[in-house]
């Protein structure tokens, strides 16, 4: 009987100990969950299912959710997204794994649709059988515009909000190390501004100062600043060493007009230099220093290139920039007519103007210096060198009663320049009765070209001047830009449809192209047809227009023949 007592004392204290334990265990848990619930981050326990037990105010904040039942007693695996449970302890089968724990962190979606960064951390809790998970979950969004701040304010200059000199070198540095890039040319551009008699640039205007040069400037480029009026400028992937004296003479037109800070009138003056990768240096620090250097040689609003070749590249441009400049002067320019025709009938439509220039003794296409025209922004002066030859042989010659198209290529440039539209429509005056001008332009590849050239488009249109695209093909102009534009026409870049019957490139480029004008109600010309099989497959697929030596040659006045192009005299045309 004493041995009974015995075994029966044994296991009553077992039990109280038992007891203890798991009271013990309560206590820590509560205390626990005490603790997580006093935290800022929202906390969240679940039994073995995952059904929610406990949730804190800040779970409630985050979840966006309204009421208590929204989350209590609801399944934890329906609030959170299915890529937060991968290798969580809630595993596969439904029941947590006591050992493990996992991590997550990205965009997490709240019950009201909106979502957060989030870190989120899921961990098993062994300590009796109803214990399942706990999960915390921590807004990130606060620590990350944290890290975003000191970010900034260790690579962004302050006074003028680009970027400072150690960001501007690093992002050089990872440039050079891009194998892809190391292909490519870049230029660093130094740019020193000084005011008048030298006085010194305050904050605020170093401030207005970067404001013009970041509008200067290509989006692709980069800006960055020295302190004192010095900034530097990252043009990357430049196609030709001397295409970088576009950026700086853009540099040096944004100050042209007058800073006025504090109502004060200033105007500043930038000094350019040029130092381009590979061809000067290799290294960030050296790049930056040779470009720093050229900057010190360069005179008030000029630029000077760091390498002596590109420099006398540029003076080689800047003679042949001259010596058009005095043809256009003299109006030394005349222009070539080449017949029209329209595919269907036969019939003369019109011509396609071909501007001559001088040059040495000689005329030559003025498009072979369309380079030179535009890199020394003289392309409006030709321009309107262009159109005084044509009012000039439009009042010399005698009007003939068949209507006629003329189109006469001018640049893009042309349009933001004062009194160019007026003179256009001094040219539609003087045309004889029924005939109609057009007008080419290639097609923008910019977004800012083809905004500007759409609103030329509209301008034109009010006084019926016809728009027509040059070297359809050769560009990147795209179905829905055409749409929008309103140009009437394209003319196909020449290296595609005279050869169509031999090239497959060529007829699927053609034949696309027709497609496109069909569903767009436009109009294509094809240029250089040289014989009656291409002519006969553009007529079959569409196209409106053509010239080329099976038309005959050009003629030196507007009055062109009217008799229809007949078989016979196609053929001897060849």
């Amino acid at each position: 009987m004493g041995l009974i007592w015995l075994i029966i004392a044994t296991i009553l204290r077992q039990v109280k100990q038992t007891e203890r334990v798991a009271e013990s265990a309560e206590r820590g848990e509560a205390m626990f969950v005490d603790v997580l619930s006093r935290l800022r981050d929202a906390v969240i326990a679940t039994d073995t299912k995952g059904t929610i037990r406990f949730a804190n105010s800040n779970a409630f904040i985050a979840l966006a959710a309204t009421s208590k039942h929204q989350l209590i007693g609801q399944q934890i695996q329906t609030l959170l997204p299915p890529e937060v449970w991968k290798g969580s302890p809630l595993g596969t089968g439904g029941n947590p794994r006591q050992e493990a724990s996992h991590e997550w962190a990205g965009s997490l979606p709240t019950l009201a649709g909106s979502s957060f960064d989030a870190e989120v951390r899921i961990c098993g809790n062994g300590l009796h059988g109803t214990d399942g998970l706990v999960i915390t979950i921590h807004d990130a969004s606060e620590r990350k515009a944290f890290e975003a701040r000191v970010v900034e304010a260790a690579t962004i200059d302050p006074v003028t909000n680009v970027s400072n000199m150690h960001a501007f070198r690093d992002r050089l540095d990872r440039l050079f190390l891009s194998e892809s890039d190391r292909d490519q040319f870049h230029a660093v551009l130094a740019v020193q501004l000084s005011a008048p008699q030298g006085a010194p640039l305050d904050d605020s205007i170093c401030a207005l100062a970067a404001d013009r040069l970041t509008t200067s400037i290509r989006d692709s480029d980069s800006v960055a600043s020295e302190g004192g009026g010095r900034f530097f400028v990252l043009a990357r992937n430049v196609s030709e060493p001397i295409d970088v004296a576009i950026i700086a003479r853009r540099i040096a037109a944004c100050y042209e007009a007058p800073l006025t800070p504090g109502g004060e009138t200033l105007r500043l003056r930038a000094r350019t230099g040029i130092a381009l990768f590979p061809v000067d240096a290799e290294t960030s620090d050296a790049l930056v220093a040779s470009a720093k250097k050229a900057a010190a040689t360069a005179n008030a609003e000029h630029f000077v290139y760091a390498n002596e070749a590109c420099s006398r590249q540029l003076e080689s441009l800047r003679e042949q920039a001259d010596a058009l400049r005095t043809s256009f002067g003299a109006d030394n320019l005349k222009l070539n007519y080449a017949p029209m025709v329209c595919l269907k009938s036969n019939v003369i439509v019109g011509a396609i103007v071909t501007p001559l220039v001088s040059s040495n003794g000689r005329y030559i296409p003025l498009a072979r210096q369309s380079a030179i025209l535009e890199e020394t922004r003289i392309s409006a002066l030709a321009d309107g060198c262009v159109l005084r030859s044509l009012l000039a042989d439009l009042r010399a010659c005698q009007a003939i009663p068949a209507p006629r198209l003329l189109i006469v290529p001018v640049h893009r440039d042309s349009f933001t320049r004062p009194g160019f539209l007026n003179t256009l429509r001094e040219a539609v005056d003087a045309l004889p009765t029924k005939w109609a001008l057009g007008v080419s332009i290639l097609e923008p590849v910019e977004s800012e070209h083809w905004t500007q050239a759409t609103v030329a488009i509209s301008d034109l249109a009010t006084f019926g001047v016809q728009v027509f695209l040059s070297d359809y093909g050769n560009g990147l102009a795209s179905l829905s830009r055409l749409i929008a534009s309103g140009v009437q026409g394209a003319i196909l870049d020449r290296s595609q449809a005279p050869f169509m019957a031999g090239q497959d490139d060529a007829f699927a480029f053609v034949t696309a192209a027709t497609a496109v004008a069909a569903n767009l109600g436009i109009k294509l010309v094809a240029t250089g047809v040289k014989d009656a099989e291409v002519a006969s497959m553009l007529a079959k697929m569409g196209v409106s227009y053509a010239c080329g030596p099976l038309y005959g040659t050009s003629y030196t006045a507007p009055v062109l023949p009217e008799p229809a192009i007949r078989e016979s005299q196609t053929t001897n045309a060849r």
